[in-house]
């Protein structure tokens, strides 16, 4: 969820989708998947990531971030 028009259109930028995959494959593995069957391990990684949007964005911000799915992947 962003604040306005232009910070989604910010998001939606090739480039800036990019950048903003490398980030985020930073964050994803500091967490466990024990971490994240919690309900505090969700919370946590959506402020980290609500935080690193926020740090991205030039135009605007985002309010929230929403999971729909978890997918774990068994190696």
């Amino acid at each position: 969820e962003v604040t306005n028009e232009a910070a989604l259109n910010e998001l939606k930028d090739s480039k800036q989708q990019a950048l903003y995959r490398e980030e985020m494959l930073k964050i994803l593995p500091t967490y466990s998947a024990a971490e994240l069957l919690t309900m505090a391990g969700k919370f946590k990684l959506k402020r980290d990531i609500l935080r690193l949007t926020n740090a991205m964005l030039t135009q605007g911000g985002a309010r929230a971030v929403y999971f729909e799915e978890f997918y774990f992947r068994k190696d």
